[in-house]
């Protein structure tokens, strides 16, 4: 884990948002340069925007599939959590102001942050006295019916095959649709409207979910892009969609005296 301090000028204990940055559940670096880097284009300039607002930002290492099967990810996700919590005075950071974020399969494991709790058996390891649950979710084209990618295109497919192979099991198990409860946390999810790799309903379905329950959830399609929310040209710009993403933390997250 990188965690990314704001200046000092903010008060602490200051609020702190999860990167869970991974891309088909099979490669995660916390860098931003180097290989694959251009898998984090969505997320490098809103982790600043977020310190620049004083988060602090924890961009994560997890265990990769297939060397290590599902749900290794999302386990290694919710410890990031619980050792966030634990050492929240020492860090700096307020452990009731958590939030999440990601991209594609990084917005999945975001997503189950916000949503499935202690009966989906995630939490296991160290930390275990404190919560994995976060408060706020940014989901950005993120799968969350893994056994709905019938309509995704061939490479759609091929990636969650290679990830979770076929078992409608497994792939139930790391569908964040199915642990939606009113206790989840509020949701902005921005999913592209061309997207072929992982189709709108995913986020539709989500959405409606979320509000069926009482959960604040907003849904934007984002016109012009597909897989992505850089694309020049897409309505809301990419520079809205970030602004967007930082003001929703800061209405989660932040109290309103700052």
């Amino acid at each position: 884990m990188d965690l990314t301090e704001p200046a000092a000028s903010f008060s602490r204990p200051v609020p702190v948002v999860v990167n869970t940055r991974s891309a088909g559940w099979f490669y995660a670096d916390r860098q931003s340069t180097g290989l694959g880097a251009v898998a984090w284009l969505d997320s490098d300039n809103l982790n600043q925007a977020l310190v620049d607002q004083g988060f602090a930002v924890a961009s994560l290492d997890i265990r990769q599939v297939p060397l290590h099967p599902w749900p290794a990810p999302i386990e290694d996700a919710k410890c990031a959590v619980r050792f966030l919590r634990a050492h929240a005075a020492e860090l700096g950071i307020d452990p009731n102001q958590i939030g999440a974020y990601g991209t594609s399969a990084g917005a999945n494991l975001a997503s189950l942050l916000g949503t499935a709790g202690l009966q989906a058996g995630f939490d296991v390891g160290e930390y275990l006295d404190q919560s994995s649950h976060v408060q706020a979710v940014v989901d950005m084209y993120g799968p969350t019916e893994l056994n709905q990618m019938n309509d995704s295109s061939t490479f759609g497919r091929a990636v969650v095959q290679f990830a979770l192979g076929s078992s409608a099991t497994v792939r139930d198990s790391a569908s964040a649709v199915n642990y939606v409860s009113p206790g989840s946390a509020s949701f902005l999810i921005l999913h592209g409207a061309d997207d072929m790799l992982v189709r709108p309903h995913h986020s539709e379905d989500l959405a409606q979910r979320l509000q069926a329950v009482g959960v604040s959830a907003t849904l934007v399609l984002v016109q012009g892009t597909g897989h992505s929310m850089t694309t020049p040209g897409q309505q809301p710009s990419p520079q809205a969609v970030q602004a967007m993403s930082v003001e929703f933390f800061r209405d989660s997250l932040l109290p309103p005296s700052r």
